[in-house]
Formats: C-alpha cells, structure tokens, sequence
C-alpha cells in the first residue's frame, strides 16, 4: 500500500515543488540552482479490488533544479542536450512494486512486487502560446516485472503576482510485460473468484493542475491534483475495482 503512494508522491514532487512548471518545463531556472526542504502531506485512492481505499501519508519534500541535473524525490533528470526550446534528458526513477499481497485479500498469493530503478530519455519542447510539451520513455533496469512504460504530455503555466497555475493532460501506456506484472493473472495464480488474466499493453490519461504560491521569496507552498483513468485492458482486470484514481499532494518548503 505504501509503495504505489510513494511512487505517486515521486511524480507529483517533480510536477510542482521547486519547478518552474507542471512537468519541469523547458526554460531559463530563475535560480542557478535550486534547492528545496520541506514537508508535505499526500492522498491517493487505491484502485486494487478488497485494498484500503485512501492512503494518506506525511512526505518530506526534497528537491534540487540545477543547469542540467534535476532532482526530485526518487526521480533524477540529467540534460545531456539542447537549451532553451527543446531539451533531451536521461532520467531515472527508483518505482515502488505496485502492490504487496497482504494489501487484499484479492491479492494473497500473488506475490509482492519488487522494487525497481527504471532508466530511460526524455525530451521536452516550448511550443508556440506558452504550451511545454514533453515525450519520453523508461525501461526496467533490473526485470522485475520486465518492459517498460512512455508518457507524453501537454501543460501552461499561468502567472499571476505570487500565484502561479498549471493545468496539464497526458496520456501514458504500458508495455505487455509490465501491465501484465501490475495487473495481470498468471494462470498458476488463478483461483475461482480471481481468474487468469492477461492485459496485453495498456493506455491510461492522466489530467491535473499544479498551484503554487510564493509566500515569501524563499517560501513556497504547492497543491498538485491529479486524476488518472485507466483504459478497459486495466479496470477489467479481476484485482481492479476502480476506473479513476485520484492524487492530491500538498507541501510547503523553503526554496535555497
């Protein structure tokens, strides 16, 4: 249970705290760098069938944004080209197993998932009207669960004195190997109220805004909403029973 909230958390922490946008968009820092502490609070919905239905966690908040090494949470960015408008990164993420078997009874013999460290490019580009686009892709370094997932994703960033808001949509897709670890039914584990399922790759969109507001030049407070809608081969899978899962992360830090 607390491992998909933390690997939720990771996103979100890079969506808003210490950034200059929703999705760390291309574009001058407004430091040199930027180092953030802090503290927050998160809320996810749990989308496995029989599993506690909220989580909510304290999370401390670390964040740095350099001129090409970005930190944020469990999530590391390197620019390895390009400036200003368009930006290539390599990235790593350390991902959370999506559950342990204990989290449901819907769950009991399936194993626990195994943490992993995800490797993989990102490249980001400043459109026309202020839109920052992003498109990218991460593969399982160690085959815990095998394949790999992509995003691409669309945001803009408004400004307003000490207030700054940012709506964004994406659109995400599992390989087979990985949806198949995370929502899957091997055979061998069927039983009769769980039966063997195989999800083949599989689509999700995600949407949600980004508000952050500078209390004081060094003091940020930040609210990231998130909904994502899983596609058909996920919610008709027999260890799902919700159709949307829902985030809400809040945290205040003291930006260096």
């Amino acid at each position: 249970m607390l491992k998909r909230f933390f690997a939720v958390v990771t996103l979100m922490s890079l969506a808003g705290v210490g950034s200059n946008s929703a999705t760390a968009a291309p574009g001058p820092p407004e430091r040199t760098s930027r180092l953030a502490l802090g503290a927050g609070v998160g809320l996810r919905t749990n989308p496995y069938r029989g599993a506690d239905s909220v989580v909510v966690q304290p999370i401390p908040v670390i964040t740095y944004r350099g001129e090409r090494l970005e930190i944020a949470g469990l999530r590391v960015r390197l620019r390895v080209a390009g400036r200003e408008n368009l930006r290539l990164f390599a990235t790593a993420v350390y991902r959370f197993g999506a559950y342990d078997e204990d989290d449901s009874d819907f769950l009991e013999g399936m194993d626990d998932r195994e943490d992993t460290v995800f490797f993989g490019v990102e490249a980001q580009a400043r459109l026309p009207h202020g839109i920052d686009a992003q498109i990218g892709y991460e593969h399982d370094l160690f085959g815990h669960g095998g394949g790999g997932r992509a995003r691409t994703g669309v945001s803009k960033t408004f400004r307003t004195g000490r207030l700054r808001c940012t709506p964004r949509l994406g659109l995400n897709w599992r390989t087979t190997s990985l949806a198949d670890y995370e929502f899957g039914v091997p055979s061998a584990k069927a039983t009769p109220t769980r039966p063997a399922y195989d999800p083949g790759d599989a689509l999700s969109a995600e949407a949600g805004v980004n508000l952050g507001i500078k209390v004081t030049p060094d003091w940020q407070f930040t609210l990231n909403l998130g909904i994502e809608l899983p596609g058909k081969d996920i919610t008709d899978s027999p260890i799902v029973e919700d159709n949307a899962v829902l985030s809400l992360f809040a945290a205040g830090s003291y930006v260096f």
